[in-house]
């Protein structure tokens, strides 16, 4: 009978394996064990490490925040990333500069500047409404009113055009294109020796180009002055063959001072050239009522890039360096030929005055 614990099947002694081997509990045993043990252990903690470390937040950016913003030149990734940017992501981009700006505490010229970027991508309720915050800070700008006249211009609000252009006009008499726009909403008010009067008295009136000389024209020629309205569209062709108003105003004029056939040439003129406008629409390839309005792709990244050369000013006079170095390497990844950008890198950033 077998004994209990024990193998019936079983005889003989158990062989042993040849060779002494040690005890199951020695410490030449235990030792391997306790280095993979400790090895284990230190790899599962370098491990837990790695995956209980915050990973840094990276929101998406706008393509406005794309680019290295260090000191090195624009890579080639920068550029073909803005290569491949459509109107709308130029406009969207441009949108969010303007909404960024506006939130830098009382500064006149950052509002400015928001009310002119959405001016451009047509917006003229914000605009209006960051130009008049403007106001509220710098009531003496000259720049400011003259904005908000020329949105009021644009909408047909001559009456409220005209009141912001003289305001403009009695800070800065000469201030860039205000005179032009003050004589032409004068003109469209019937206020035609008013409107002589604000083009006359400039320094140089052919800074205005043909415009300028036709709303000259035109105010002559209301006043029943045609041979100095006559004067002045020719001297407007002079400066552009092509300007459709000039030959049409020399029409009018042609006729009232009894020459038909010379009316009869600029008319003829200018249904060519409104012919050749029109073809020119058609042919043009540009994506529907948006390109109409802020221009095409390559138009609207330059304005993008002055904008944002426009705003690092601004952050840098804040003390805002960082933003200021990457507003500036944008504007040259949207206008790498922009002269204006290689010059303010050699200057570098201007300096925030000490407080």
């Amino acid at each position: 009978m077998a004994r209990p614990g024990k193998s019936a099947g079983r005889r003989g002694p158990v062989r042993k394996p040849s060779g002494a081997a040690a005890p199951r509990n020695s410490p030449a045993r235990r030792w391997p064990r306790v280095v993979v043990v400790v090895l284990c252990l230190a790899m599962g903690a370098v491990v837990l490490e790695r995956l209980s470390r915050p990973r840094e937040q990276v929101p998406p950016q706008p393509a406005s925040q794309a680019g290295p913003v260090g000191e090195g030149s624009i890579s080639a990734n920068d550029l073909a990333s803005v290569a491949r940017l459509t109107l709308q992501e130029l406009i969207e981009e441009a949108r969010q500069l303007a909404a960024r700006l506006q939130t830098l505490p009382e500064s006149a010229e950052a509002l400015n500047l928001a009310g002119s970027i959405y001016e451009a991508v047509h917006d003229p309720d914000k605009a209006v409404d960051c130009w008049e915050r403007t106001v509220k800070v710098r009531p003496d700008s000259p720049e400011v009113h003259f904005n908000l006249g020329s949105v009021a211009w644009q909408m047909g609000d001559f009456e409220k055009a005209k009141s912001h252009f003289l305001k403009s006009h009695a800070l800065s008499p000469d201030l860039g294109q205000l005179r032009y726009y003050l004589a032409d909403s004068l003109l469209k008010l019937g206020e035609a020796s008013q409107a002589i009067a604000a083009l006359e008295g400039a320094k140089d009136l052919d800074r205005y180009g043909a415009k300028g000389r036709c709303v000259l024209g035109h105010a002559y020629a209301q006043g029943a002055d045609f041979e100095k309205a006559r004067e002045n569209f020719e001297a407007a062709l002079a400066l552009d063959p092509k300007h459709v108003d000039a030959h049409y105003g020399l029409i009018k004029v042609m006729t009232r001072l009894n020459q038909p056939e010379k009316a009869r040439k600029h008319r003829d003129a200018t249904a060519k050239l409104q012919q050749a406008k029109r073809q020119a629409d058609l042919e043009a390839d540009r994506p529907g009522e948006v390109a109409e309005i802020v221009g095409d792709v390559g138009y609207m990244r330059r304005r993008l890039a002055v904008f944002c050369r426009a705003g690092a000013e601004i952050y840098s006079r804040l003390g805002h360096g960082a933003e200021a170095e990457r507003l500036l390497v944008r504007a040259a990844a949207l206008w790498p030929e922009d002269p204006e950008f290689s010059r303010s890198r050699r200057k570098g950033p201007e300096q925030a005055p000490a407080p």
